[in-house]
C-alpha cells in the first residue's frame, strides 16, 4: 500500500468512492494511519512531518488525506475533530479506532506526530484498549 493516499474531492468523478477508500485504508490489517482532515493552517508542514514520521516505519505506517471533508460522513468528521472541535489530524490504530488527535499546531511538531503514531501502534499490543 502507498505511503500517502489522497481521497477524491467533491468535484472528482470518483467522489462517491471516498468513503470506501477511507474505510479500506483504515482497515488495512497491519497499518496504522495518520489522517489529515481538510487543508488546515500550515498544511504543507503537517504533511511533511506526517510523511517523515511514516517513512520511519514504512512497513506499518500510512498517511491519509481528505482535502475535501464533504466527501466523508459527518460522524467521521466529528470524531476526528473531537470534543474540542479543533483537531485536524487523527491517528487510527490497529483496532481501527482513533488513538490520538492533534490540532494543526501540534501536527507540525515531529515529536507530537511520533507520539500519535506510537499511540496508534499500541492499540494492537494491549495498551489503549
Amino acid at each position: 500500500m502507498a505511503l500517502l493516499t489522497v481521497l477524491p474531492t467533491k468535484s472528482d468523478d470518483n467522489a462517491a468512492d471516498a468513503m470506501a477508500i477511507f474505510k479500506s485504508v483504515i482497515a488495512e490489517p497491519v497499518s496504522v494511519v495518520l489522517f489529515i482532515l481538510g487543508k488546515p493552517r500550515g498544511f504543507e508542514r503537517i504533511l511533511e512531518v506526517a510523511l517523515g514520521r511514516a517513512e520511519a516505519s514504512r512497513d506499518s505506517r500510512r498517511v491519509l488525506h481528505a482535502p475535501d471533508a464533504d466527501v466523508l460522513d459527518q460522524t467521521i468528521i466529528d470524531d476526528v475533530k473531537g470534543s474540542s472541535g479543533r483537531s485536524v489530524v487523527a491517528t487510527y490504530g490497529l483496532q481501527d479506532k482513533i488513538a490520538a488527535r492533534l490540532t494543526s499546531g501540534k501536527a507540525k511538531d515531529r515529536f507530537e506526530v511520533e507520539e500519535a503514531f506510537l499511540s496508534a501502534e499500541a492499540q494492537g499490543h494491549g495498551e489503549n484498549e
